[in-house]
């Protein structure tokens, strides 16, 4: 029944597509004297010059070569052929090889550096992240801290002479509005150490038990503990090692204070136990830590 009204039960997509086509040639032929369109011509040149390679090849079906023929289609036409350029003399393939070659170490190097500065500032914003009043798991030491400081500094300097590229001025912009912020927190327990010392004659040290007294007075002793830690560890700039030592501020306190104290422990523990051999997971709340600390010294 559906045959018999014309119905064309072997039609899919592509022979639409291809119909369409067909009648875009039709109406080209119309408006441009029977010519054929020219290869390059978006959609149906295109799509002539694929009927013409098909018909060559013998892909083409007979009833589509038929259809072509009809509307005068031209299956003869020739390809326009492309001047390829001479082969480069060997010579000049050489020199084109080393120029090219010299591209490619300068893209590489540039590679490397722009690593190596992504690096170095990625270490120093981690430094700069480093809370204002923890010691225990800080990764920096002392001369990566001297290291990148140097550095930090050099690159402000070029930034200033517009020597940076635009994306590494933006990173490194984040990073001095950080290092600021951490000299804002800086100054501030500076300020407030200071006022420690004036009220208690001139001792800007203050101690784990005064820590005790209020919340603010143990927030400071830890500021004042990572003060004391960070210049042991050799990271704690000159400028605020001035600072510090300008309102009597003793940096080698903890150090000394910690290990008279855990001596005292020791000498305890020797007059209870007889002995000083002190086992390595020994902890009291009396001696503190000693089996550590005696451990160290060994």
């Amino acid at each position: 029944r559906l045959e018999s009204i014309g119905f064309d039960l072997h039609l899919t997509k592509y022979n639409l597509l291809w119909n369409r086509r067909l009648k875009e040639l039709i109406q080209y032929k119309v408006d441009n004297n029977g010519e054929d369109p020219p290869r390059k011509l978006h959609g149906v040149g295109k799509w002539s010059g694929r009927q013409r390679r098909h018909y060559q090849s013998g892909a083409l079906a007979q009833d589509r070569i038929t259809r072509l023929k009809d509307v005068g289609f031209d299956f003869d036409r020739k390809t326009p052929t492309v001047h390829l350029q001479p082969y480069p003399h060997k010579e000049q393939y050489a020199k084109l090889w080393e120029n090219n070659y010299e591209l490619l170490v300068d893209l590489r190097r540039e590679k490397e550096q722009t690593e190596q500065w992504d690096l170095r500032l990625s270490s120093l914003s981690k430094y700069f992240r480093e809370p204002a009043l923890r010691t225990k798991g800080l990764q920096t030491n002392g001369k990566e801290i001297e290291i990148l400081r140097s550095w930090f500094n050099e690159q402000k300097r070029q930034m200033e002479e517009g020597k940076l590229k635009k994306k590494q001025v933006h990173r490194l912009r984040e990073a001095i509005s950080q290092e600021h912020r951490n000299q804002e927190i800086w100054d501030d327990f500076f300020e407030r150490t200071k006022s420690y010392s004036e009220m208690n004659d001139g001792d800007a040290n203050i101690s784990k038990e005064d820590g005790n007294d209020s919340k603010d007075k143990k927030v400071l002793f830890q500021w004042a503990h990572k003060q004391r830690y960070e210049f042991n560890q050799g990271k704690l700039e000159t400028s605020k090692v001035s600072r510090l030592e300008s309102i009597g501020f003793d940096l080698h306190l903890v150090q000394n204070g910690s290990w008279d104290r855990m001596y005292a422990n020791l000498v305890d523990y020797h007059k209870k136990n007889g002995h000083c051999r002190v086992p390595h997971e020994y902890k009291s709340q009396e001696h503190g830590g000693l089996g550590g600390w005696a451990y160290k010294q060994r």
